[in-house]
């Protein structure tokens, strides 16, 4: 069985050389080494393949760090950091438009903490103005809606800075400068330049575009929603503040009604009685200072149920 599969196959004895070596055959594969068994010689066939397709790799790769394996002289008048196909490739190795080339669920978690790094930052902000023990709701609005500001401020970037490049790959003349803005050229691309940009326009770009586009639209949308709730509940404060009688302090005591000057007349007249009562709509007249609160033993728990909210 062993003499079947190794077959061995010598040159002639007249063409023979000294410097060759027999070579000897297992199962297909070549190899100078009689010694080696069936599996090893096997596994050194698949060592040299995959050599060479490594080279065959770092070959295309190459090609295409160079402009997709095309002359470099055709786009020899543009400089390279100003050539379509190198500003594509400084866009997917971006720190943050690099983030548009992820898979969807990728791109949608670092937009996430993106978010909350946002929230995070704008919080101190938004503290300032709506106290978060009593105003919770516009606190917590306030900072999202400054998050969601700069959540949808990197979207827009990543979506104008991928689309002025998609717009330049498939144009057939682009702009550039030679040494500064006061050079400005029209470069008419090659038909091989031209095809090779709008390949890439098409189905690479393209997609990551309308990716862009409908996350841009969930932001802004998040966006006007945030403004719009933070506006209602400020509405709403100021109509309830609105409502709430103001007290004024008096000789001898706390006034609502504004034509009411003296305290004594509500002992004298009822209408006027009436009318003050109307004027503090169910709300305890102590409330309206500290001093007459403690004076007539209001408890502070009773005030605040009267308070903006």
């Amino acid at each position: 069985m062993e003499r079947s599969f190794l077959s061995m196959t010598r040159c002639p004895r007249a063409s023979c050389s000294g410097a060759s070596a027999p070579r000897y055959s297992y199962g297909g594969h070549r190899t100078a080494d009689p010694s080696l068994s069936r599996g090893s010689a096997r596994l050194y066939h698949q060592r040299t393949q995959w050599r060479t397709n490594a080279s065959r790799g770092r070959k295309k790769e190459e090609e295409a760090r160079n402009g997709g394996g095309l002359n470099a002289n055709l786009e020899i008048a543009v400089p390279s950091e100003q050539r379509p196909v190198n500003e594509l490739s400084a866009l997917r190795e971006g720190p943050l438009s690099g983030w548009a080339n992820l898979p969807l669920p990728s791109f949608l978690q670092r937009l996430a903490l993106l978010w909350l790094g946002g929230f995070v930052f704008t919080t101190p902000i938004a503290a300032g103005s709506y106290e978060p023990s009593r105003d919770t709701a516009e606190f917590l609005l306030s900072a999202g809606l400054g998050a969601t500001l700069i959540q949808t401020a990197v979207v827009v970037r990543m979506y104008t800075s991928w689309s002025y490049v998609a717009n330049r790959l498939l144009s057939a003349a682009i702009e550039y400068e030679e040494t500064g803005w006061y050079d400005g050229q029209t470069f008419l691309k090659p038909p091989e330049v031209l095809a090779r940009d709008r390949l890439l326009g098409t189905y690479e770009v393209k997609p990551v575009m309308t990716k862009l586009k409908l996350v841009c639209y969930g932001t802004v949308g998040g966006l006007i929603a945030c403004f719009l709730s933070l506006a209602l509940f400020d509405t709403i404060q100021e109509t309830y503040a609105s409502q709430v009688p103001s007290a004024r302090l008096a000789e001898n005591g706390i006034l609502y009604n504004k034509f009411i000057t003296d305290i004594n007349v509500l002992k004298e007249s009822d209408d006027a009685a009436a009318a003050e009562a109307r004027a503090q709509k169910g709300r305890p007249g102590y409330c309206g200072d500290e001093y007459f609160r403690a004076l007539a033993g209001g408890s502070a728990d009773v005030c605040k149920k009267f308070d903006v909210k």
